[in-house]
């Protein structure tokens, strides 16, 4: 038996032998990933009795939507980084 470490050192065979569906990071994109921390926002702000928790998430939503792509567009653009960095990290 053969172990990797993760899912990006293993075979198609292997995953499909595992009845896994595996993505890639930068087929994914960074989407995914706030989606799920804003649901754990919101979470978070229901377990504070936060006032209003549907809004700030709402508001967080639509500022990372509004303004998140320009954002990396310009990092990409304008900056040079000392250690590269994945758009995922970056956000």
């Amino acid at each position: 038996v053969f172990e990797v470490e993760d899912l990006s050192q293993a075979s198609p065979a292997t995953v499909s032998r595992c009845g896994m569906v595996y993505f890639n990071v930068e087929d994914l994109g960074w989407h995914p990933y706030m989606y799920t921390w804003l649901k754990s926002r919101y979470n978070f702000e229901i377990s504070i009795n936060a006032p209003k928790p549907d809004a700030t998430v709402k508001e967080i939503k639509a500022f990372v939507d509004q303004h998140m792509t320009t954002i990396l567009d310009f990092r990409a653009r304008e900056c040079t980084e000392l250690f590269a960095t994945s758009e995922l990290n970056a956000v």
